[in-house]
C-alpha cells in the first residue's frame, strides 16, 4: 500500500489596510425610502448587513454585525425621503498561498482577499 504524502500550503499576508467609516449597505430595518421623523432600533436585536468593499482594484464581500444592547432612536428630517445606512471601519487583507510538494517543489501559487468590519458599525440616516 502506497500513501501519498501531503502537499503543504504556506499562507502569507501581503496587504493589510483598515479604512474608517466605509459604506456597507442600507440597514435591514429600512427596506424602502420613507419620510420618517425618526427611526427606532429595539434593544436585543441582532442584524447582519452585507455589502461589498473595493480596495486596490479588488472587490470583496463584507458582512457587518449590528447587535443592540439598548433601544436607540435616530432623528430624521420628515420632509425628505430617508433610510438608515450602515458604515463600518473595514479591514482588507490580501493573502498569497504557495502549495508545495513533499519534496519542496512549488506546485501552485494563488491569492485570496478578505474584508471584515472592525468594531461596532455606524448607523446613520441617509437621505435620497
Amino acid at each position: 500500500m502506497f500513501l501519498h504524502a501531503q502537499h503543504k500550503t504556506t499562507t502569507t499576508t501581503i496587504t493589510t489596510n483598515t479604512a474608517k467609516e466605509k459604506w456597507v449597505n442600507y440597514h435591514p430595518l429600512t427596506n424602502a425610502w420613507a419620510k420618517a421623523s425618526s427611526y427606532t432600533i429595539s434593544r436585543g436585536k441582532s442584524y447582519t448587513i452585507s455589502g461589498s468593499y473595493s480596495y486596490g482594484g479588488y472587490n470583496v464581500g463584507v458582512s457587518v454585525a449590528h447587535n443592540t444592547s439598548v433601544s436607540t432612536t435616530i432623528p430624521a428630517n420628515s420632509k425628505k425621503y430617508s433610510r438608515l445606512g450602515v458604515w463600518a471601519d473595514i479591514t482588507f487583507k490580501r493573502f498569497k498561498h504557495v502549495v508545495k510538494s513533499p519534496t519542496g517543489k512549488v506546485i501552485n501559487t494563488y491569492y485570496s482577499n478578505t474584508a471584515y468590519g472592525v468594531g461596532a458599525p455606524y448607523i446613520k440616516v441617509k437621505y435620497n
